[in-house]
């Protein structure tokens, strides 16, 4: 089936999206010790921000699940990338462990809104390459991750800190959140879902 412009920049945004979530995922591990440091804790202590990453990874999953069926994806997603911009920015420079913990819970509350979006959205794009295009979007996802170590090595060479890789990310979020804002959002969920109402309310007997 073809596509049309609006549909590739769609593709493009979402798998913009879903790279920028595969740098995030190494973030976090690569920065451990600087983040430790910065906050005056030990690395066993420091490991938390793991956990409360997850617990808000899995809050904001669950919460965008329904967003996404009533909003605009495309404003929810450029808010996810607001809120993972704002945290990147200030994660680095955090010397309260408590406040750390805080803002680690809401950068992984932003990442569940952007995973979940980027899975849902790609959906809507197009019904017939539905399996390539989130093979694809995966695949991108990995490479995002397999980036970061790198980035953030050769950073920490020059520097001897994070901070810069951060910086650097919280540009990068930037530029796709606005990419995305710019980009139409599919047709929302709920629209479907009343056509299909119609249809088995005029084929009643069929739909048995």
């Amino acid at each position: 089936g073809y596509m049309n412009l609006i549909q590739k920049r769609q593709i493009v945004a979402y798998y913009l999206a879903f790279f920028s979530f595969g740098l995030i995922v190494s973030i976090i591990g690569t920065a451990l010790p600087y983040l430790a440091e910065h906050t005056g804790v030990s690395l066993s202590r420091i490991s938390l921000i793991f956990t409360m990453s997850s617990i808000g990874f899995f809050i904001g999953s669950i919460l965008s699940g329904f967003l996404y069926d009533r909003i605009s994806g495309s404003k929810l997603l450029f808010a996810a990338f607001c809120l993972v911009s704002t945290a990147a920015f200030f994660i680095p420079v955090i010397s309260s462990f408590p406040l750390l913990c805080a803002v680690i819970m809401l950068f992984g509350f932003g990442n569940g809104t952007i995973v979940v979006g980027c899975n849902t959205l790609i959906i809507r794009v197009h019904s017939l390459h539905v399996g390539q295009l989130i093979n694809g979007m995966h695949v991108v996802n990995g490479v995002g991750a397999f980036i970061t170590p790198l980035v953030f090595a050769q950073i920490i060479a020059r520097t001897g800190d994070v901070v810069l890789g951060y910086r650097l990310y919280v540009i990068i979020f930037a530029l796709i959140g606005v990419y995305i804002i710019l980009t139409p959002s599919p047709e929302l969920q709920g629209s479907h879902k009343k056509q299909e109402k119609t249809t088995t309310e005029s084929h009643p007997k069929r739909l048995v």
